[in-house]
């Protein structure tokens, strides 16, 4: 079994490694080493660059001022062939960020954001380096190794930002680590009785993938301005040269060189930063607040929500309810109780154990999604829930969440809890409605304490009783009705729906299936993360919509000038990066909240 699994670990590495993408066990130290190493390559790929770039630029000034004076054809040539030495294996060396994605995208026949940055840089390079072999007068190398020392110095920046935040992530996820049992995998049973019912997770879980489907079709503002963007990168250059060689009467060198100033100019590097540099910020800035951001499109569908949909145990409240009047409940009833609810990971469960204290498993126990739990005990079919379940009579509200017990000699049994809202969930709601979002709570429990706790925190619209399936009707509805909520649940029952909206957050204290399907997972006892999100979400999405505009606008303005000739590669490199730096200055407004 070892090997098979061996083999087949190895071969899914290979199949990564076939389609581009670099693959290594997670591991958060060496995930830590490797952010080093590749800092420590780019540092040195800058130096040589930079050096490389001056001595160029400087053999480069001697030959501009000699065009105008009396300089011999010669020396002119001598200096060609001595940049072309220090320029040619300093571009190979530092290049190679650039060159090795480009180079595994075109064996997939794709195009990544390396693709015009690494076809520029060679066709300036094959280009100066064939006008010092035929003796021209102009050569390029000093563009090209100025494009990669302004494109390596974004790129380490970059690669710093990502190491930071991801090492904020590590310890946030440290904080909430647990550990982990081993278990068997299958076993005999050679006295008593048991069962494996997993019937419940599979509700769940169908529940929970069919309302992530209507989720998975929106697609990234980045996504689709980069799919009608790339194409017309290469477009662009190509309509250049064409056109100044068969309209405008230029050589093919010439209309070449063009065709690399529109190249580099239209280079979508500010583009391709416009989101992840505010991504990269944002994630920082959530993470600040003990918010850890899940999904890559989270940030931008958290912006565009409309609405804030609230389950009630465990997320309005502090998810720890107390059972009240445990002195009138008998010791007995109390004691059988305890044994069912120890099968169950249910708020009130818990609480009703933490009450009784320690009790062994009742065998065979089953539980109903949104219902309750039942099985037998000493010749006796004992059920704990709802009222519905347990076949009670409605008779009045109150503000106590409440189980029943039905079985026992004596008649019904009732527990009562109470649940305290969160310190401060008054003041996240009221946030919230500031903001311009109407609130929902959505809740499993009785309507007695979630109108309660509806009224404590000033929220209009509350149901209650209501299954997981109804959650995401009613989330579904929602959509339908044009509205784009997000869903703030910790449960099990809550997965389903988490996944139901267009936007989802979970507490780091719920279950494991919540915080998977949630987009975003938050700390600490406080309810403050949630509109904290949600405004930096909306700063975030001004800021990218800022960067598409600061990108858009530097080429409506550089690319008419590229195109008419009257832009050099290396006038073009400078511009191209300065655009870049601009996006990249803009996405730093969002620190510390500006």
């Amino acid at each position: 079994m070892t090997g098979i699994s061996g083999w087949l670990r190895g071969g899914a590495f290979w199949i990564v490694r076939g389609l581009g993408f670099g693959a290594v066990p997670f591991d958060a130290e060496a995930m830590a080493r490797l952010e080093e190493r590749e800092s420590r390559h780019l540092l040195r790929a800058i130096a040589v660059a930079g050096f490389a770039a001056g001595n160029v630029m400087l053999l480069s000034i001697s030959v501009w001022s000699g065009l105008g004076a009396d300089m011999g054809a010669a020396t002119r040539g001598s200096m060609h062939w001595i940049s072309a030495l220090i320029a040619l294996p300093a571009i190979a060396y530092a290049g190679r960020p650039f060159f090795a994605p480009a180079l595994r995208a075109l064996g997939r026949r794709a195009m990544v954001m390396e693709t015009p940055i690494s076809l520029a840089v060679a066709i300036a390079a094959a280009m100066s380096l064939f006008e010092t072999a035929s003796g021209g007068d102009h050569v390029y190398f000093d563009a090209a190794l100025a494009l990669l020392f302004f494109l390596l110095i974004g790129r380490y920046l970059d690669n710093r930002a990502r190491g930071e935040a991801c090492a904020t992530a590590a310890h946030l996820l440290a904080l909430r680590s647990v550990a982990a049992n081993v278990v068997g995998a299958d076993g005999r049973l050679r006295s008593a009785s048991t069962s494996d019912d997993r019937s419940l997770l599979a509700e769940i879980a169908q529940l929970t993938e069919s309302a992530g489907q209507g989720r998975a079709r929106h697609v990234r503002l980045a996504d689709r301005a980069a799919r009608i963007y790339a194409p017309a990168v290469h477009g662009l250059a190509l309509a250049a040269f064409l056109g100044w060689t068969l309209i405008g009467g230029l050589s093919w060198q010439p209309a070449l060189l063009i065709a690399v100033a529109v190249l580099i100019v239209t280079c979508p590097w500010a583009l391709a930063l416009a989101v992840p540099a505010v991504h990269v910020v944002a994630a920082a800035e959530l993470l600040k607040r003990g918010i850890l951001l899940k999904s890559a499109d989270g940030l931008e569908r958290l912006a565009a929500v409309d609405r804030v949909v609230f389950d009630k145990t465990g997320t309005l409240t502090e998810g720890r309810p107390a059972l009240v009047d445990s002195g009138a409940v008998p010791p007995a009833a109390l004691a059988a109780a305890a044994t069912l609810a120890a099968a169950s990971q249910h708020p009130l469960c818990r609480a009703l154990l933490r009450a009784a204290g320690p009790a062994q498993v009742a065998a065979c126990v089953a539980e109903m999604p949104g219902m309750g739990l039942q099985a037998t005990l000493g010749g006796k079919r004992l059920k704990l829930g709802s009222r519905r379940w347990c076949g009670i009579g409605e008779s009045g509200e109150s503000a106590y969440s409440e189980l029943w017990l039905t079985g026992l000699d004596g008649g019904p049994v009732r527990f009562r809890f109470a649940d305290a809202a969160r310190e401060d969930a008054a003041d996240a709601v009221a946030r919230i409605r500031a903001a311009g979002l109407p609130v929902t709570l959505l809740s499993g429990d009785r309507r007695g304490p979630v109108d309660a706790i509806a009224r404590g925190l000033g929220i209009d619209d509350a149901e209650a009783a209501m299954s997981p399936a109804d959650k995401v009707m009613r989330l579904a509805a929602m959509a339908e009705a044009g509205d784009r909520p997000l869903m703030v649940g910790d449960g099990l029952n809550d997965a389903p729906a988490l996944a139901a909206g267009f936007a989802s957050m979970s507490p780091a204290e719920g279950t494991a299936i919540a915080q998977t399907a949630a987009d975003l997972v938050f700390q600490g006892a406080r309810l403050a993360p949630v509109p904290d999100a949600i405004l930096i979400a909306r700063r975030a999405r001004r800021l990218i919509l800022g960067n598409f505009a600061i990108a858009l606008g530097y080429n409506l303005i550089a690319v008419p000038l590229a195109m008419a000739g009257l832009v050099t590669p290396l006038i073009a490199a400078a511009a191209m990066s300065a655009s870049s730096i601009a996006v990249t200055l803009n996405a730093l407004r969002l620190r510390g909240g500006r």
